[in-house]
């Protein structure tokens, strides 16, 4: 048995579809007599945050909730059994997921809590053949042990009872699992290698589309590393960048140095390939219906051409260009708008040409070839554990391809036989219209071999991180026929990614269906629940006991919500509570700080410990040590009493000087400017005096020259 699983969000709340791959009975043969591989859902689960802790807790709830629905039915009754959690897990083989590092945690979490319960069943296999004396002596001195490490008898007695039960169902735990470990010790290596087993392996899918990622960023990157700067596919800016870009160039043109909000802008805008995918799928098929040219361009193509959706933009590069000029044409303003024009420029840049040509080539090579092998495999109900060959082989082939790229463009080529040496499986063009139009652009493409193997390499070097768990040696390499039966799974995720697809889709058409309806619904048609039910179903207690289950199911979504709303509302308050607290510490911190003194004396600093030490690196930093300004603040002991030293150094050699010291010096500067400036006050007032004095003596002469003209 093993397990899938995929999550995204909707509306905010995160959803995660999940998976089991088992054997089950064939209800359609006579009796149940035959077995079949089968895939059942668990149907959608929201959860309250997309960590993986929460992501375990909800696979245990889910398990814990299907046993007791089974344990409790009349059918569960009448089977004489008793299904447990222990043994649900011990039976769980692997993992299939994406390959995003979340889900790999998930992965290794559950593998952990395999192992857990194998420890457990063991340890309980282990205590039946035990007498009840041996058990009762074992279980003593696991409880002396226990109050032990609590502190004596007089600290235990002084524990609450809840405290007591929570301790000692906790030992029991312990105690159970220690048997089981000893247990497992003594078991041979092939019975071990069972209990133990447990492979992960990533989606098929993708695989190839972070193989295409992969090749891409290598081919962008080529134009810098080979100093084509000048050469690189037009820059496709937004409409908000495109005038400071212009500026930028402007700049650039004048000599002047860009501003950051240029460089900004010029770095934040894209272009190539990719970019130009987007726009076109945003002017021709954008997701908003009352965005774009829809049905417009849809008649037009119709009027002129039958289209294969497949490399478009390569095959039929020149219709596009009509299609934007007749849609310029006839508007009533005659130009066209930002993101047309943007469409226009990379149709018309060959650079831009020659990446999407390269795009399209490593599809026809690879990715669809590649995909048809995953997708019979898939249908086919093949084992994903058994395609590393398959992989090998496709690593294999980019590698060809690198080293001898004329057998995928070579000019001699006859195109009607090149697939049986271009293809992944040697194999007829799936396009061979596109791959004709790109061998009659080539020569016209001068960098497009170039940039045709730096694709294939960043391809093939991602090639080997996504298929990591495949390698010679691994888990899945060296598991035998049977252990890889064991953990079967199907070669890619579809089944969890197109039901949060439909789930996304049937809610926007749908808003008022719940969560719970939906699961009924998806689980009824998915589990091939009907004719479970007229197998199963023989008494009139079981369909009873549905019912039941039924009416009991109302209220069920509200209270989800409110688990979703409460856990919202917890971690807010849980935020601001340890903001407070971080607050006050540093708060704290900063006053205790204060009131130290910084230490010049290097032979004191290795004597510095714990908190002392860490404090004179802070009151370091707030004085303005230049060696702490930037960067990280060192964290190892060695590395701090580093710092400081050098800081003292810093400071006997007048690099810096303590704030209060400038301080001091400035207050010295303005004294003496002042200084000066009041003996200039006093010189110019001096100045002033002796300037009255010499109008009072001038006064006094008219005054004497007016007596005596007065005298006359």
């Amino acid at each position: 048995m093993t397990f899938s699983a995929d999550g995204t969000s909707h509306r905010s709340i995160n959803y995660n579809s999940r998976h089991v791959h088992l054997i089950a009975e064939d209800y359609t043969s006579p009796q149940g007599s035959s077995k079949q591989r089968v895939t059942r859902t668990f149907g959608i689960q929201s959860s309250k945050d997309g960590s993986s802790e929460e992501a375990i807790a909800d696979w245990e709830r889910n398990l814990k909730a299907i046993i007791d629905l089974y344990n409790n039915s009349p059918l569960g009754k009448r089977s004489g059994g008793l299904l447990k959690f222990i043994d649900l897990l011990i039976k769980l083989a692997g993992m299939n997921t994406d390959h995003c590092s979340k889900e790999k945690k998930d992965a290794r979490l559950l593998e952990a809590l395999k192992a857990w319960a194998v420890d457990q069943h063991l340890g309980e296999e282990k205590m039946l053949e035990m007498t009840l004396v041996e058990i009762h002596d074992y279980f003593k001195k696991a409880e002396e042990e226990m109050i032990r490490k609590a502190g004596g008898v007089n600290k235990w007695n002084k524990l609450s009872d809840i405290k007591k039960a929570e301790r000692k169902a906790k030992m029991i735990e312990e105690a159970v699992a220690e048997l089981g470990k000893e247990v497992f010790n003594n078991l041979s290596d092939e019975e071990k290698r069972l209990f133990q087993l447990f492979i992960w392996a990533g989606c098929g899918c993708h695989k190839d589309l972070n193989t295409i990622r992969g090749g891409y960023l290598a081919m962008a990157a080529w134009w810098i590393e080979n100093e084509l700067d000048q050469e690189r596919p037009v820059l496709l800016a937004n409409r908000d960048n495109d005038p400071v870009v212009q500026e930028r160039e402007a700049a650039l043109g004048k000599g002047d140095t860009p501003t950051p909000a240029q460089e900004r802008a010029f770095h934040k805008s894209t272009r190539g390939a990719i970019k130009t995918a987007e726009i076109a799928g945003a002017i021709f098929n954008h997701k908003d219906k009352k965005k774009g040219h829809h049905d417009i361009f849809r008649y037009w193509w119709w009027e002129h051409s039958y289209c294969n959706a497949a490399a478009a933009l390569i095959r039929y590069g020149d219709e596009f260009k009509d299609f934007l000029e007749s849609l310029r044409i006839n508007k009533q303003n005659p130009t066209l708008n930002h993101m047309e024009s943007n469409l226009w420029k990379a149709l018309h840049c060959t650079s831009t040409v020659t990446e999407l040509a390269v795009l399209a080539i490593y599809a026809e090579a690879i990715s669809y070839p590649y995909m048809k092998a995953i997708r019979t495999s898939d249908a086919q109900k093949k084992n994903m554990l058994d395609l590393g060959p398959f992989y090998s082989r496709v690593y294999n082939h980019m590698q060809k391809i690198i080293e001898k790229p004329d057998i995928l463009i070579g000019k001699d080529l006859d195109l009607s036989e090149s697939y049986k040496t271009a293809t992944l499986d040697g194999e007829k063009w799936q396009n061979p219209a596109v791959v004709e139009k790109i061998f009659d652009l080539i020569p016209t493409l001068p960098h497009f071999c170039n940039l045709l193997i730096a694709f294939f390499k960043g391809a093939a070097q991602t090639w080997e991180r996504f298929t990591s768990e495949f390698t010679p040696g691994g888990l899945i390499n060296e598991a035998t026929a049977e252990e890889r039966e064991l953990a079967f799974m199907p070669a890619a995720n579809d089944e969890n990614e197109g039901l949060l697809g439909s789930f996304r889709r049937l809610m926007h058409y749908q808003p008022q269906l719940t969560r719970l309806n939906y699961n009924a619904l998806t689980m009824f048609f998915c589990n091939n629940t009907q004719e479970f039910m007229a197998t199963k179903f023989t008494e009139e207690e079981d369909y009873q006991y549905i019912h039941k289950l039924g009416h009991e199911a109302n209220g069920e979504e509200k209270k989800r919500r409110k688990k979703l709303v409460d856990f919202r509302d917890k971690r807010h308050a849980e935020k601001i509570a340890c903001k407070e607290v971080q607050e006050q510490n540093a708060k704290a911190t900063a006053e205790r700080i204060a009131q130290l003194d910084l230490i010049f004396d290097k032979e004191k600093v290795p004597e510095l410990k714990g908190v002392s030490l860490k404090d004179q690196l802070r009151l370091f930093k707030n004085e303005g040590a230049p060696n702490l300004q930037k960067g990280p603040m060192p964290t190892k002991v060695a590395d701090i009493r580093q710092a400081l030293l050098d800081a003292i150094d810093l400071y006997t050699n007048g690099t810096w000087k303590l704030v209060q010291d400038e301080e001091t010096e400035t207050e010295n500067i303005n004294l003496s400017e002042e200084e000066g400036d009041e003996e200039n006050e006093e010189g110019e007032e001096d100045e002033e005096d002796e300037e009255d004095d010499w109008e009072d003596e001038e006064d006094d002469w008219e005054d004497v020259e007016n007596y005596d003209s007065e005298s006359e």
